[in-house]
């Protein structure tokens, strides 16, 4: 039997189908919201279960960022559409770094993400979770890297994942850290 490893996982399932795999399954429910009122109110909710608080990016990463109450802010490369013409827009700057640094949240990468992206927008994805990787090393921000799967065939094995990390541009140690952070 493998090592037991913690994967992030969007379904909940038996325990017993996860020991087969040699994975301890950390159920979360992302929160996805497009407005502000929508995500405070959710928060708010979320904060008196005492459980683990992840929330997706998109248009409101500043706004996520700056709230406290959160613990993983997962795909902040997530909704944006377009790069400018001389830079690429990840989702993540110096001040949005800094803000997570100062608030002690963490930036998810989720592979599942990789795996409902088809051929060209793939590439794109993977660019701007490289540059996400680049800004969190140079301003001491935690990465998690997870599955995050919504159904069992989009789980992957403890070196699959160690792997995309390192694909990403994390050194192995930073990878293997990402992996293990909770």
């Amino acid at each position: 039997m493998d090592i037991m490893f913690r994967d992030y996982v969007c379904f909940s399932q038996q325990s017993s189908f996860f020991e087969k795999l040699g994975v301890i399954g950390i159920p979360v429910h992302i929160l996805k919201s497009e407005k502000k009122s929508t995500l405070l109110r959710v928060l708010q909710e979320q904060k008196h279960r005492k459980e683990l608080v992840v929330v997706e990016g998109g248009y409101l990463n500043r706004f996520i960022l700056e709230h406290r109450d959160i613990d993983i802010l997962v795909n902040p490369e997530k909704g944006i559409e377009k790069d400018s013409l001389h830079a690429r827009n990840s989702g993540l700057n110096q001040v949005l770094c800094k803000l997570a640094h100062q608030h002690d949240m963490s930036i998810g990468f989720s592979f599942s993400e990789i795996l409902s992206c088809e051929k060209e927008a793939r590439a794109i994805l993977f660019g701007r979770m490289m540059q996400n990787v680049r800004l969190c090393r140079k301003y001491k921000v935690k990465m998690v890297i997870g599955s995050f799967a919504k159904n069992e065939f989009e789980l992957r094995n403890r070196d699959a994942l160690l792997s995309f990390g390192v694909f990403l541009g994390m050194k192995p140690e930073e990878a293997k850290k990402a992996l293990e952070r909770l």
